[in-house]
């Protein structure tokens, strides 16, 4: 999805790397260049407020926001068995 402030990609890494959701902020639908990237696991889909939340973190820049909720994520995914 390319939108006109953000961009976001979903892929499955041939690595096996739990990191298959890429979110960045950009300026108009053909910047395709945008912002930093920030990566996120794809059981992240499964959770759309939590989605939703990371995405609007990282369209606002707050960098320690995204820290915090990524350590969250992983210590949930610890909980369930997937860390």
């Amino acid at each position: 999805m390319h939108g006109e402030r953000i961009c976001i990609q979903i892929s499955q890494p041939m690595t096996g790397a739990d990191s298959g959701v890429l979110i960045r902020s950009c300026n108009g639908r053909r910047d395709y260049e945008g912002g930093r990237n920030h990566f996120a696991p794809l059981s992240l889909l499964d959770e759309p407020a939590a989605l939703a939340a990371y995405v609007r973190a990282v369209m606002s820049g707050e960098l320690s926001r995204i820290s915090a909720m990524l350590g969250l994520l992983f210590v949930k995914r610890q909980a369930r068995g997937r860390g």
